[in-house]
């Protein structure tokens, strides 16, 4: 019944014109690994955007209005879509000690995405897991997403270096360009290559591997 219930929604959302790709992705099933759920609300604050190689830093505000009296160690669960994300997207996330049912608390987080990023926007998910007085593991009910925007950073100007590879190769690519080098004869690390990303134009150095299968996508030429 509920999962019919949740395509009507969706017809009713797509007919009217209102569903967005981050509305869609809230919807996604998780698997959960307990029984114990408590259940509430949370959101997403100072998040809209960030710049590469730079730790922006953002607050999820929750409240349980269904569940034990107290939750302990109340962790946020990040995971990304696209799942490729995962290995370029680092989030030193926040806690709080002890949230009362029916009182609400804030967790800040930071988060750092690679300068090697390929996409313009990503969005991350969230659930939260904590324990009770007597230790018994709880989920939250619920999963909330947002798409946050990927921004460049801008970078000095270093000064071309054209007689010492070995330097070189400790640039990363975009620092390379910035200095001079024509993407083509931007120098990668032993066993990587050369990859120009569709969306911005900027170099990224990549496994063979990985730039075929980004080259099947179109995402890099």
């Amino acid at each position: 019944m509920k999962y019919a219930l949740l395509v009507f929604m969706v017809m009713i959302t797509s007919v009217s014109g209102l569903i967005t790709g981050e509305y869609l992705y809230g919807l996604l099933p998780y698997a959960h690994a307990t029984e114990n759920l408590f259940y509430g609300s949370s959101e997403f604050e100072s998040l809209a955007s960030t710049q590469l190689d730079k730790s922006s830093i953002f607050q999820i505000n929750i409240q349980y209005d269904v569940g034990p009296n107290e939750i302990f160690n109340v962790k946020p669960m990040f995971s990304f879509y696209p799942e490729s994300a995962t290995s370029f997207v680092r989030i030193e996330e926040g806690s709080i000690d002890r949230l009362t049912r029916g009182s609400a608390g804030t967790i800040t987080n930071a988060i750092t995405v690679d300068s090697e990023f390929y996409l313009n926007n990503i969005f991350i998910s969230v659930y939260f897991a904590g324990t009770d007085e007597e230790g018994n593991y709880y989920e939250s009910g619920w999963i909330d997403s947002v798409l946050m925007e990927i921004g460049q950073q801008s970078t000095p100007i270093i000064p071309p270096v054209t007689n010492n590879q070995d330097h070189l190769k400790s640039l990363p690519p975009l620092k390379q360009m910035r200095a001079g080098i024509a993407p083509e004869d931007i120098i990668c690390k032993e066993g990587f290559v050369i990859a120009i990303k569709t969306s911005n134009g900027n170099p990224s150095c990549m496994k063979p591997g990985t730039k075929a299968k980004l080259l099947e996508r179109g995402w890099v030429s």
